[in-house]
């Protein structure tokens, strides 16, 4: 029989840091965080605590004089790294030694002391760690006696730890899978469907959906088919929109609970009652794996407690003045405050704090993360240090992993959405990270007296280029006083300032707040979620924004589900790496199979993977149905490392499973159709009828379509003569481009496409007639020097505008006033449309004059030409093709 290298029981709650992993392309591979380990999983983590040059207070350090030698190397890396500098009885030595109830620094068995303190240590985020936090709060701080803070303890035992972690490395990824054997859970038992409908007391929930839902949900019309009048079909059909353990997390329900999708009472509150009483009426059977499956079910694993996490490297935090993971201490009580686990301390050598208080809707991401639903963080006080050590080395990098809500907000040039601002007002800043719209906009307040007191000449990322996206992004904005400002994102640079004199930062000021999601005074709110923030106090290379990049932000957890069951082969495992998404899901990706032995010889099918949650195969998620490969230790795919086995990628895609209970309480497994020559799972199939679809050959289909978007920009443009490229059009085009038509299906008109439209309309428009060459040539005839309504818009002032215009719209020239019966004519009359707009010119007159808004100038003159232009180029005559 194989067996794995093991550890002992306590090292499997081990933080142990990877140097290098290269074996997988992950993009935004895993970053090194994780539960406080209170029993909890293994941790392969990146280092992102570096440790802190600057300690102040050098520590203590003990000599171990036991009898009994460390038993692992870990136990020694404990011993030299945390356990020599917090024995002595100045620190946690008088109160945790032999006999207390927490013996963590005894001196006569180290290996006693381990164990009692493994509990309590979290080596993938120190910080984060149940010690730390103990002393954090009070506890017997030895920095207090000496007049210190309790920050300068926590900053000790985070150093102290992390180099514990840096300790233990192994050096690939083979390796590391070779250190953990994780237990082989048998699937617990748990609510499942039953098989057959006769059982589930379904009546009630039958009878709703068959007669609310008939309309979609039966074939061929709208999956899944739950409204079909055979009960076992429906049945079998709908157990993919119920949560059977959170009833009221029922898609099926939460369609009209939360989306008010087809309430047929037009009550929605009554109608989801009635479908969240139906689905509480079931009957549920409380057993384990289905048996049609069961055979071909991997062992199960829960991920906070059997997974590892992984990282490719060290983050570059060397320089975080400021550094938010947005990780709650206790995440059973996590509060409203963010910590600052910046790595500078101030010119005395004391610890930054800058911590964030929550003010609006803030709601803390699992996985670590805030999401601002309205509102903003800020800083509990002014920091005089924190600018101070910016204005030290003069240069300084905002560096954040972000997801905007949406790529409209900020849109307003003179108002874009705050991501991150240091700052007092609107009017006064110092920086400033900010979204508009598909732009990353970045204000930098320096010492030329151009740069102003807000910030100066924004710089920003071409908004044509549509940077910012709705999606998971890491953005880095760097000031260097010898080239200016530069903004990466994901990795790359993205624009570069190469100023010949940047200046530098003595014009800040120490009376404003670090702000996240809008202003202190509360303008410029910015939507999204923040997943990571830092302030360093360097402009951080090329190279170091594609290192930060490429280990990511989250946990990504590495969890290895026993096979060996199946395979017959000890020691074998399909490796996942899984990560909480958000609050309500999963992120399962690049599969492998692993032996832990790279000399065993095997040759086998394995085909149709699924994930399996709580007792049953996840409702949705499943990518890897379709996979099907040959698993071949001689293989040419099959990767091994003398003494620590081998691997062969099942897959480089990913899926996304629903989240029911959370990371520390989802139990899964995976089940196969094929691991060998025999068939493992069988499934019943719903066999639907397939209905007689008649054809329909009475649908009108409409004569006329409407231009898309593309083609309005570039009627506009003919139309006006004014290039698309225009810099006076402030790349408009490109923020209301997907508000317009994408089809030209004239049934997809609706309201906001028209506002779309009107908006490029008279921005068109504005350019032309603000151009004194472009409206002379347009408009020969007008008066555009006119100071008054009569001056300009008699007869033959009417005249001279609103004919060229019609000109350039073929109004003029091309009437078509026949069609077939029934159908209207094509193209408007000339003298109808001109009546029309000589009409719109006197009313916009005569509403001004009416109110007192406005007296006669030339300004009005030429506001009233542009709103004649756009409601002619913005017409139908336009849009219909």
């Amino acid at each position: 029989m194989l067996e794995l290298k093991k550890l002992s029981a306590p090292l499997k709650a081990v933080s142990i840091i990877l140097i290098s992993f290269t074996l997988f392309n992950c993009g935004g591979g895993g970053s090194s965080s994780g539960s406080l380990n209170q029993g909890g999983g293994s941790v392969i983590s990146g280092g992102n605590d570096n440790t802190n040059v600057n300690t102040g207070t050098p520590p203590s350090f003990k000599e171990y004089t036991g009898s009994m030698p460390p038993e692992t190397d870990d136990v020694q890396n404990f011993r030299v790294h945390l356990w020599s500098r917090i024995a002595d009885d100045d620190r946690c030595g008088a109160c945790h030694g032999v006999g207390t109830d927490y013996p963590f620094v005894q001196d006569g068995d180290i290996n006693a002391a381990y164990n009692a303190i493994m509990p309590y240590v979290s080596l993938s985020q120190p910080s984060q760690s149940a010690l730390i936090s103990k002393v954090a709060d009070g506890h017997n701080c030895w920095h207090l006696s000496s007049g210190g803070l309790l920050n300068d303890c926590r900053i000790d035992l985070t150093n102290y730890i992390s180099a514990w972690a840096a300790s233990s490395a192994p050096t690939s990824f083979l390796s590391a899978l070779n250190q953990f054997a994780p237990a082989e859970r048998d699937i617990s038992s748990g609510l499942q469907f039953y098989t057959d409908v006769a059982d589930a007391n379904y009546t009630t929930l039958h009878n709703v959906v068959t007669q609310y839902c008939s309309t979609c949900h039966v074939p061929p019309v709208q999956s899944p088919f739950f409204a079909v009048s055979n009960p076992q079909d429906s049945y079998q059909a709908i157990q993919s929109r119920i949560d059977i353990n959170n009833p009221q997390q029922s898609s099926i329900y939460r369609r009209l609970a939360v989306e008010s999708h087809q309430c047929w009472s037009g009550d929605c509150a009554a109608d989801s009652a009635v479908i969240l009483s139906a689905i509480q009426e079931l009957s549920f059977l409380n057993a384990t794996l289905s048996p049609t499956v069961s055979g071909g079910a991997s062992k199960a694993q829960i991920i906070s407690e059997d997974g590892f996490v992984l990282s490719n490297g060290s983050r570059v935090e060397d320089g975080a003045v400021g550094l938010w993971k947005f990780k709650p201490i206790d995440p059973n009580n996590p509060g409203s405050v963010a910590r600052n686990e910046g790595r500078v301390n101030d010119r005395n050598g004391n610890p930054i704090n800058m911590d964030l208080v929550f003010s609006g809707d803030i709601e803390w991401w699992p996985s670590g993360g805030v999401r601002i639903n309205s509102g903003r963080l800020v800083a509990d006080s002014t920091n005089s240090a924190f600018v101070q050590a910016l204005q030290d080395t003069g240069e300084y990098s905002i560096e954040a992993w972000v997801i905007p809500q949406d790529v409209v907000q900020g849109e307003d040039a003179d108002m874009p959405a705050s991501i991150v601002s240091y700052s007092f007002d609107v009017g006064h800043r110092n920086f400033m990270l900010s979204q508009r719209a598909y732009s990353y906009d970045f204000y930098h307040r320096g010492s030329d007296d151009d740069d102003g007191v807000n910030g100066g000449t924004v710089f920003t990322t071409p908004n044509g280029d549509e940077i910012a996206q709705a999606s998971l992004q890491h953005v880095v904005a760097t000031f260097s006083a010898t080239t200016g400002r530069k903004i990466y994102v994901n990795g790359e640079l993205i624009v570069e300032e190469n100023a010949t004199d940047p200046g530098n930062l003595g014009e800040w000021s120490n009376d404003f707040l670090l702000v996240v999601g809008g202003e202190f005074s509360g303008n410029r709110q910015w939507l999204g979620s923040v997943r990571l923030l830092a302030v360093h106090n360097k402009a951080l290379s090329q190279e170091d924004v594609q290192t930060n990049f490429d280990i990511g932000v989250g946990d990504k957890y590495y969890t290895m589900f026993p096979v060996n069951h199946i395979t017959g082969i000890e020691g074998t495992y399909v490796v996942f790496q899984v990560e909480e998404l958000d609050n309500y899901s999963y992120l399962f990706n690049n599969p492998i199979f692993y032996s832990a032995d790279e000399t065993v010889n095997f040759d086998f099918r394995l085909s149709g993977m699924r994930i399996g949650i709580n007792t049953r195969e996840a409702s949705s998620g499943q990518a890897y149905v379709t996979l099907d490969q040959q698993v071949s230790s001689s293989g040419a795919n099959f990767i091994t490392e003398a003494g620590f086995g081998g691997m062969q990628v099942l897959s480089t895609i990913g899926t996304i499973v629903p989240k029911e209970n959370g990371l520390e309480g989802d139990e899964f497994f995976l089940t196969f159709d094929y691991m060998g020559d025999d068939l493992l799972t069988s499934r019943v199939a719903i066999d639907y009828p397939i209905p007689v679809v008649e054809p329909d050959d009475d649908t009108e289909q409409s004569d006329i379509g409407i231009k898309t978007f593309a083609e309005i920009n570039a009627s506009l443009s003919a139309l006006t003569g004014i290039e698309p490229t225009n810099a006076n059009l402030d790349g408009l085009y490109d923020v209301v481009k997907q508000q317009m038509p994408v089809s030209a299906d004239i049934n997809g008109f609706a309201a906001p496409i028209q506002m779309a439209i009107s908006q490029l309309t008279v921005k068109y428009c504005d350019v032309l007639i603000s151009d004194a060459g472009a409206r002379s040539a347009f408009f020969p005839s007008f008066n555009f020097a006119a100071t008054s309504h009569s001056s300009a818009f008699g007869a033959s002032g009417k005249s001279a505008l609103i004919e060229p215009l019609l000109d350039s719209l073929l109004a003029n020239t091309v009437n078509i006033t026949s069609q077939p019966a029934g159908h209207p004519a094509g193209q408007p009359l000339f003298a109808d449309t001109s009546a029309e707009l000589s009409t719109l010119i006197d009313t916009l007159e005569s509403n001004c004059n009416n109110d007192g808004s406005c007296t006669d100038n030339n300004a009005r003159v030429l506001n009233v030409a542009t709103a004649t232009c756009a409601a002619a180029f913005g017409s139908a005559m336009m849009l219909i093709q």
